[in-house]
């Protein structure tokens, strides 16, 4: 039976499962995951108008709002085709889904998700030793293989990117980076078991050995962020955090293939062509460098209202010259510009970036309101965030279906989080 805090409606049921159980959707191909994130979005709407839930009440979603309607009224002036129109406006589900976090975490009770995330651990122990099978096999339960593979001199399959369940999509890093992270601090907020503050640990071993160089340096920002607001460094933690360290170091020196440790090392080497006249053109060679250098050219075509969604693939064509084409093997162009922030300036432009920013603003200002000196929870929220939105890094598209349910699933869940911490008048300070 389900134990809620208040007699609710079927819609509010089906809504709550789906929220809590969106991690295992992401599996799913994005046509299947845009059902979802629709179902969410008319679910949300059904509920809030029966609960006269006043979500416009927050200035943050005010301006959220804006930035939405602002993407939908620049693809109708720039007169884009209509499927771009269409998109534009299916952008909508974002902001329903990043609400529906917030609602459903803000009247599930404690017992209901205790008893549901039970299945959810269970969930995430399966995806994690089928990656492990993969790893070590090179096939997964379903037969699925890793990618970026090539025979070694002693005739043996060497691959550099595992994705598990994924299959071709390589993304299994950046999923537990983000998605299984999240999920991590709300077992943390429920369970007060000082064993949990060490799963960071082997988030940052699957990571590891995704290959997500990217994934990587967010988990460790991510984790060091964690450990210093939450571990209270006596000499039992600090003994503890040392040794997970070490164990870390010694498995990844003597039990990670030589394939697996070249992408952070020998791999990013070889991609910076040290025969140019300093480091930062040899940087802006680099595939990164390609892609910023050009999203920058881009931006300054149209930097007040931008250019319209998606439109890097398009106008990134004539920044692929004759001179970069003979200076190196990579391409200016791709489906997106490989981080969010020159993305929503290139499309969007700063009218677009300003509401963003905004939006944000407001966000941790309302967190930093519920903020107080002893609730460790809620300052490692506003960091947590802080750090995933800033830190600088290649990232996904942020208009995209999957990449975009991670960033607004992330931030959503985080930001909720400090919900049901005060619904529940608990304040957890270890």
């Amino acid at each position: 039976m389900i134990v809620l805090e208040k007699k609710i409606n079927i819609f509010e049921v089906v809504l709550y499962y789906l929220i809590i159980f969106l991690p295992v959707f992401f599996f799913l191909r994005s046509f299947f995951l845009n059902l979802i994130l629709i179902s969410i979005s008319i679910l949300f709407i059904i509920v809030s108008v029966k609960c006269k839930y006043k979500f416009l009440s927050k200035k943050y979603n005010i301006f959220l709002l804006i930035f939405f309607f602002y993407i939908i009224f620049l693809n109708l002036v720039l007169g884009q085709d209509y499927i771009h129109f269409i998109k534009s406006i299916f952008l909508l589900k974002f902001f329903f889904l990043f609400n529906s976090i917030i609602f459903v975490y803000s009247r599930v009770s404690r017992k209901f998700l205790e008893k549901n995330l039970i299945f959810l651990f269970i969930f995430i122990a399966i995806i994690s030793l089928d990656f492990f099978k993969q790893y070590l096999t090179q096939s997964n339960f379903i037969g699925l293989k890793p990618y970026f593979c090539s025979v070694n001199v002693w005739f043996r399959l060497e691959c550099q990117r595992y994705s598990g369940f994924f299959g071709s999509e390589l993304v299994f890093g950046g999923y537990f980076s983000t998605i299984i992270f999240s999920s991590f601090l709300l077992i943390r907020i429920l369970k007060k078991n000082s064993l949990i503050n060490f799963f960071p640990f082997f988030i940052l071993i699957i990571v590891f050995l995704s290959g997500e160089r990217s994934a990587l340096l967010l988990t460790i920002v991510l984790s060091i962020v964690y450990f210093i607001i939450i571990i209270e460094f006596n000499l039992k933690n600090t003994l503890g955090v040392l040794l997970s360290i070490c164990i870390s170091v010694l498995l990844i020196n003597f039990s990670v293939k030589d394939s697996t440790k070249s992408r952070y090392y020998s791999d990013i080497i070889e991609l910076i062509d040290f025969d140019q006249p300093n480091l930062i053109e040899a940087l802006k060679l680099t595939p990164w460098g390609l892609h910023y250098n050009a999203s920058l050219s881009i931006i300054s075509e149209s930097p007040l209202v931008g250019n319209g969604l998606k439109s890097f693939r398009i106008k990134c064509k004539k920044y692929e010259t004759e001179e970069i084409k003979k200076s190196t093997e990579y391409k200016v162009c791709s489906t997106h510009p490989h981080n969010f922030h020159l993305e929503i300036l290139l499309d969007t432009g700063l009218i677009g970036y300003f509401a963003f920013m905004i939006f944000l603003f407001y966000l941790f200002k309302d967190l930093r309101n519920h903020s107080v000196s002893k609730n460790l929870i809620i300052n490692l929220i506003i960091f947590l965030i802080l750090t995933f939105i800033f830190l600088p890094r290649p990232t996904g598209s942020i208009f995209s279906t999957f990449y975009g349910t991670i960033f607004w699933f992330f931030i959503g869940s985080l930001y909720s989080y400090k919900n049901f911490i005060y619904k529940s008048k608990k304040i957890i300070n270890k």
